[in-house]
Parts: structure tokens; sequence; C-alpha cells
């Protein structure tokens, strides 16, 4: 079995319209504490959940 990680997380960039953002240059601060968030709920759960699903599903198949 062959998997080519190069092909498929840029299409999963690219599924989801994030092709042009750019990475963040600051990380998280050690201790950040979250707050609940006050913004409206998701449209389509599913598709975050689709995301999440491959996202996990990348990291996991990585090649050493």
């Amino acid at each position: 079995m062959f998997l080519c990680q190069r092909k498929y997380a840029p299409e999963i960039v690219d599924e989801y319209g994030l092709l042009g953002t750019k990475p963040a240059d600051f990380l998280i601060k050690e201790n950040h504490k979250l707050d609940l968030a006050s913004g409206h709920l998701l449209n389509d759960a599913i598709k975050y959940r689709r995301l999440v699903e491959r996202l996990i599903y990348l990291t996991i198949s990585r090649s050493e």
C-alpha cells in the first residue's frame, strides 16, 4: 500500500477553502485558559467533524 501525503494534505486544505490562508506566527501561551465561546454555532457540524477526522488520519498515517 502506498500513501502519498504530499497529495492528500493539499487536497484537505483546498476542499475547506483554506488554500490562500497564511500560518499564524505565534503560539498559544503556556497555561492559557480558554473561555466559553460566545459566537454562533456551526451551520454544518458534519463538515467540521469530517475535517477533524481527516487531519487525525493524516497525522496517524504519516511516514517516519
